[in-house]
């Protein structure tokens, strides 16, 4: 008998091999994406802690803490350590974890 078409069993195979592979990869997609916009929200903060610590240190700024609403809040704050200004920001990433970063240089005269 000549058969023209696929047997079950063949069908079976490729739907198994098929759904493990959807399985597998939906998972290691969606985590790179949040990794993807918890880097774009630390690119975000660092520029906006860059810019405030540029104002500060040319004084034109003067405020000692701050928080900044760029897309998500970012807390700002200015310390001086021997003769370094340190500008800290704070803020919480899109997986809920608490991100810090620190800038340090010298105060214009």
């Amino acid at each position: 008998m000549k058969s023209n078409g696929f047997t079950l069993l063949e069908v079976l195979f490729a739907f198994s091999i098929l759904t493990f592979t959807i399985l597998t990869t939906v998972p290691v997609l969606t985590k790179v994406q949040l990794e993807n916009e918890a880097l774009k929200e630390e690119r975000v903060a660092l520029s906006v802690l860059h810019d405030q610590w540029i104002a500060y240190i040319y004084g034109d700024y003067k405020v000692a803490e701050e928080e900044i609403h760029a897309p998500f809040p970012i807390n700002i704050t200015f310390d001086h350590e021997n003769e370094l200004v340190k500008a800290c920001a704070t803020w919480e990433n899109r997986k809920s974890e608490q991100e810090n970063y620190c800038i340090y240089g010298y105060e214009y005269s």
